[in-house]
């Protein structure tokens, strides 16, 4: 599927993970951002979209980082987080 014309043009993620929320959403977007603050996690969704233009992995400090990066867009966007609870 290709972005709408009338919907976001970026898609804005904290918390990487293993990037299936940046695949999920890439079609419908003209470009993902995505923050990831482990290291390791970020290798492994750059790697993983290596061959996706529109698609920008960044590490480092998603409280850091976010205001540079919404600062640069120029149209709207969907703003994305992974929220996690601790195991019992």
């Amino acid at each position: 599927m290709k972005p709408s014309q009338f919907g976001p043009a970026y898609f804005v993620e904290t918390s990487t993970y293993c990037g299936d929320t940046t695949a999920e959403i890439r079609d419908h977007v003209r470009r993902s951002i995505s923050i990831e603050l482990d290291e390791t996690l970020c290798a492994l969704a750059r790697h993983r979209f290596r061959r996706h233009a529109d698609v920008q992995i960044l590490w480092g400090d998603s409280g850091q980082l976010l205001p540079g990066v919404l600062a640069e867009l120029d149209k709207p966007a969907v703003l994305g987080s992974m929220v996690t609870t601790p195991a019992e």
